[in-house]
């Protein structure tokens, strides 16, 4: 809290003074005497004055049977040290799938993707058939007229999908540097994107027109939270969903490391 920084940095707020911070447009407001306003923009400078801390954040995704991490999750109290569970859970059989890494500073958002892009072709479309009601006699309007399209219809082509980790950070370190505040958004595809090519019936021709869309198996975690540097912390654990994981009875998980 913005009063509470300046309140230990020595800066008096009587009673209708007020501070607030806009994170969204980085901007500080402040309500005080004239002598204590004096004082926040003197501490302000001292503060442009220094570099912000370099906070290093790693992210690492594992697999492991799905009940082993259900017995270690039952076995964590609410705010323990999650060190100890995390050692057991690193272990074979555990196994180890991706990770992501990525620094900032203090107050500075940041984001880092890995990803690899998976290219495909899609169908050619069926023939279709397009039949409208005769317009003629009428000057200046264009005639409709019912004709067939024949061919194949449109050529095939290239669809792009992107498969793989990424990570965005919003962290703000306390005044007394042992704790950081943390916006956090994961977003993790399990398995490749796997193509579903549907049929439709076009009328009133009866031809059938073959569309092509995308089962996609993503997971997006999204979170405000805090961690102490130099420790790891259990962020999400999801059911993984396609291939080469359909039914096999695992957990995947994410874990937070901050120095």
């Amino acid at each position: 809290e913005p009063v509470a920084i300046l309140k230990a940095a020595h800066i008096e707020f009587p009673p209708g003074a007020s501070a607030n911070y806009d994170r969204e447009k980085r901007l500080l407001q402040v309500k005080n005497t004239p002598a204590n306003l004096e004082l926040i923009h003197r501490y302000l400078d001292r503060l442009a004055d220094t570099d912000p801390s370099i906070l290093q954040f790693t992210v690492n995704i594992y697999e492991a049977p799905a009940d082993l991490v259900r017995d270690g999750l039952s076995k964590m109290a609410p705010g323990a040290d999650e060190d100890n569970m995390l050692d057991v859970l690193s272990k074979d059989p555990t196994r180890w799938i991706a990770a992501l890494r990525l620094a900032t500073s203090s107050g500075r958002r940041a984001s880092s993707e890995a990803v690899e892009e998976i290219y495909s072709q899609s169908p050619p479309a069926a023939p279709v058939v397009v039949s409208t009601s005769a317009n003629e006699g009428r000057e200046h309007e264009p005639a409709n007229q019912s004709f067939p399209v024949t061919g194949t219809g449109p050529a095939s082509y290239q669809e792009t999908h992107n498969h793989g980790l990424r990570l965005e950070v919003d962290p703000t370190l306390t005044y007394s540097s042992n704790y950081v505040s943390l916006t956090l958004s994961l977003d993790y595809d399990t398995a490749a994107p796997e193509p579903v090519d549907l049929s439709y019936s076009n009328l009133p021709s009866s031809e059938m027109i073959t569309v092509r869309q995308w089962r996609h198996h993503h997971v997006a975690y999204q979170t405000n939270t805090g961690i102490v540097p130099g420790t790891t912390r259990l962020i999400a654990v999801w059911k993984p969903t396609g291939k080469p994981v359909e039914g096999r009875n695992v957990l995947q998980f994410a874990t937070l490391h901050c120095s």
